[in-house]
């Protein structure tokens, strides 16, 4: 197997090294390279590769690639509201909770939540 291919991955990505059989390796290098070939195809796609160089195994995982496909993202996303804090205040001081709610396109709990985090927003500022 190459070396350079070895040397060329980033150092924060490499996460282990595995001594394997010498002997194994010389006299099953076809085999060793069709495992290694059939485990990269089913784990490439969340970022994790196999190589073998030098009698040693070396695991490696795009940690960004690893994270993005393991995660859920579940849940629908969140309405983004293009309105500010300072309008919404002026909009509900003549509208009732659910009125702002449904102006701001929200379920009433979720106008609370989003009120209640704007509010501790302003308060750091």
């Amino acid at each position: 197997m190459d070396k350079q291919k070895s040397n060329s991955l980033p150092e924060h990505h490499m996460i282990q090294h595995l001594p394997l059989d010498k002997t194994y390796c010389e006299e099953s290098a076809d085999a060793l390279e069709a495992v290694l070939q059939e485990i990269n195809g089913l784990l490439n796609p969340v970022g994790i590769i196999f190589t073998a160089d030098e009698y040693v195994l070396t695991i490696d995982v795009c940690e960004e690639k690893f994270t993005s496909v393991t995660t859920r993202r579940a849940g629908r996303k969140s309405k983004d509201t293009n309105k500010q804090y300072e309008e919404i205040m002026a909009y509900r001081e003549t509208h009732t909770a659910m009125e702002t709610a449904e102006w701001l396109g929200l379920t009433k709990q979720t106008y609370y939540r989003r009120m209640k985090q704007l509010k501790d927003e302003k308060s750091r500022c």
